[in-house]
């Protein structure tokens, strides 16, 4: 293997071990403390969701974002990884619930700070797309 190709290589690892530390100290995943194999497989599946969450999240965090503003000008914003931890901006958004009642359900009020943070880390559709049987306060 070539020189390029042995640092190419690390780097890829590199980056899954950044995700695995990640999960570590911020999903508090590094010991499992199970007495049945089910509750193990159990945590793991739900390990690996969280960090399939939070590498889409740091990913979307890291991008810049333009935005046309009314009138064709654009504004241009630096990676939100800058600004915020994923902690800080997780809890950015904590004042948005999911409200139910009989068999319907909303999310409440999102506020235009909390727009404008969900567009920047990529997840515009977040409060534009409504699921089925929710319905908007």
């Amino acid at each position: 293997m070539s020189a390029a190709q042995a640092i190419n290589h690390y780097n890829e690892r590199d980056g899954v071990e950044k995700i695995f530390k990640s999960g570590k100290t911020e999903l508090e995943m590094d010991a499992i403390r199970a007495h049945l194999d089910s509750t193990i497989l159990g945590r793991h599946i739900v390990g690996f969701v969280a960090l399939s969450i939070m590498a889409e999240l740091k990913k979307g965090m890291s991008a810049t974002f333009t935005e046309t503003l009314p009138g064709g000008k654009t504004k241009d914003y630096r990676p939100l990884l800058d600004e915020y931890s994923v902690y800080k901006l997780l809890q950015a958004f904590s004042t948005i619930h999911l409200i139910q009642y009989g068999d319907k359900a909303a999310v409440s009020e999102v506020t235009g700070k909390q727009k404008l943070l969900l567009r920047r880390a990529g997840f515009a559709e977040a409060y534009s797309a409504p699921l089925p049987g929710y319905c908007k306060i």
